[in-house]
């Protein structure tokens, strides 16, 4: 659902859009669901204090981050295409090669250019190919 009207932004805060791909929800078992939706954004919430000005979120849906974060909002800016090798060992917001938008801990694959993802609840994604990443900057229960 996008906002019928933008709303005002505290003092100090960013809008920042609800996204991934022109909108999604970050599903239980390592998958994104995604909404074709007439405007890019399926809602706009506020960002941290001290947002970026180009920061987006995608919003937790189950409990892949754990049994807390459910309807949670993950904020993240400076996606990287290609992923760069600082992002090892960080929590990300992660673009596959297959399509899937998710949130993972990166990790090395097994062979150069492949990646192993690591969640709190699941069983980890083995030697996948990352499209796109970007390290998460807050997490969130939004506006």
């Amino acid at each position: 659902m996008a906002a019928d009207r933008p709303r005002a932004v505290p003092s100090g805060r960013r809008a920042a859009a609800a996204q991934g791909a022109g909108g999604c929800y970050v599903g239980a078992g390592s998958t994104a669901h995604f909404y074709d939706v007439a405007q890019p954004d399926l809602d706009e919430v506020y960002g941290p204090p001290g947002a970026a000005e180009k920061m987006s979120a995608v919003e937790v849906r189950g409990d892949s981050l754990g049994p807390y974060f459910n309807r949670w909002y993950v904020f993240y800016d400076e996606v990287r295409n290609p992923m760069t090798p600082d992002l090892i060992g960080q929590l990300c917001v992660v673009g596959l090669t297959d399509g899937r938008v998710l949130v993972k801990q990166v990790q090395r694959g097994r062979s150069e250019g492949l990646y192993t993802l690591h969640s709190a609840t699941e069983k980890p994604i083995t030697d996948v190919a990352i499209e796109w990443a970007a390290r998460v900057n807050s997490i969130s229960r939004g506006s």
